[in-house]
């Protein structure tokens, strides 16, 4: 899995940089949860995936985004940025935690839940990663080194072909009064 990352990491390095350079003539789109979507998708379809945005996840995200808003105000996040504080949160609930959150979605065998939360209020020190924000957010809540699984399944059987498709989920939202996206995925085992 972190070989997987590494390589995805630099494969998603060049998107971005294209995607930064397209923002350049103003294409970049503003920053809004299908834009991010949109990125991430095509991401993985770069990649050679079958992707597709799974709405079906939208409430599991909500009902995660509404626990870590609830967590967050404990002292042991106090100090801790954001993203670190979401993902220790998010490993520090139980199972019973765990699978309420994913009660409304249909999970599929072989593939494994993973959830990712970035800022979206960051403001940087070039015009041109300002521009390309859309593209910034999307690779941050993909390559997070801190994604946090929510559940995962083994195969029952080995089957005659591997899946290669993901889903993905985005949602705008608000954690301790920053504005930020939360990223859902289902990815092959």
């Amino acid at each position: 899995m972190k070989m997987a990352k590494k390589l995805a990491a630099v494969l998603l390095a060049g998107v971005l940089a294209l995607s930064v350079l397209t923002a350049c003539s103003g294409s970049a789109g503003p920053l809004t949860k299908d834009n991010v979507t949109d990125y991430i998708i095509d991401y993985y379809k770069t990649n050679g995936y079958q992707a597709e945005e799974e709405q079906s996840m939208e409430s599991a995200a909500q009902a995660v985004l509404a626990y870590v808003n609830s967590q967050i105000g404990k002292s042991e996040y106090n100090g801790m940025a954001l993203r670190e504080a979401f993902s220790a949160i998010i490993e520090d609930a139980d199972e019973d935690t765990r699978k309420g959150w994913m009660s409304s979605v249909t999970l599929k065998d072989g593939y494994f839940y993973c959830v990712s939360c970035t800022s979206t209020e960051e403001t940087y020190r070039t015009d041109l990663f300002n521009q390309g924000k859309t593209a910034l957010v999307a690779t941050t809540l993909v390559m997070d080194e801190s994604q946090s699984e929510i559940c995962g399944w083994k195969w029952t059987q080995k089957p005659e072909k591997w899946p290669n498709d993901i889903g993905v989920c985005v949602i705008e939202g608000t954690i301790n009064g920053k504005k930020c996206m939360v990223g859902m995925f289902r990815i092959p085992q």
